[in-house]
């Protein structure tokens, strides 16, 4: 585990770094950690609440995921990097990483966190710009061409969110 490989067997290590390296690096380690400290029932529990339906199932402690139920968990980051002063700043940070980020390009940026499991990838994140949007893609390119299928993907959703919004601009210019 990239994160927890900087840390001695039985060291403690602290909440801000478990949460860091389970984001940003997608440190599994790291993430049963947290597991342990929060408990599977209680974050079961709190997905549940976000309105998640596919929470930590699967029989393992990783679980499975939906892109709807990882864009309800966007929106919560989204609201938490934009209101709270506490917190904000820091998930911020640490969702602004190049690790196995395929989204990023010269002219996108995208606040990410990505994982993958045997031929799964997924890579889900958000955007804050002027019409910000979170996206969740998800794969079975771990091992081919991961990067050329969520950029795809991503321009083509992009492109759609462009013309929603300029479509709506135009709309409302002409009422």
């Amino acid at each position: 585990s990239s994160g927890m490989e900087k840390h001695k067997v039985g060291e403690a290590v602290s909440l801000r770094n478990l949460i860091d390296y389970a984001i940003s690096v997608s440190d599994n380690s790291a993430h049963l950690m947290l597991i342990d400290y929060i408990g599977f029932s209680n974050l079961k529990a709190y997905g549940k609440s976000l309105g998640g339906s596919v929470i930590l199932t699967g029989g393992d402690l990783y679980g499975n995921q939906t892109a709807a139920d990882t864009n309800i968990y966007l929106k919560k980051a989204y609201q938490i990097i934009t209101e709270n002063k506490e917190y904000g700043e820091f998930l911020k940070t640490i969702m602004d990483n190049n690790e196995r980020n395929a989204f990023n390009t010269e002219d996108i940026k995208i606040y990410h966190k990505y994982g993958s499991y045997a031929s799964n990838y997924h890579d889900i994140g958000l955007s804050l710009e002027n019409n910000p949007y979170s996206i969740s893609i998800f794969t079975l390119h771990e091992y081919t061409n991961y990067t050329e299928v969520v950029q795809g993907i991503h321009q083509k959703i992009r492109e759609l969110h462009t013309l929603f919004y300029k479509e709506r601009e135009n709309y409302c210019k002409n009422l």
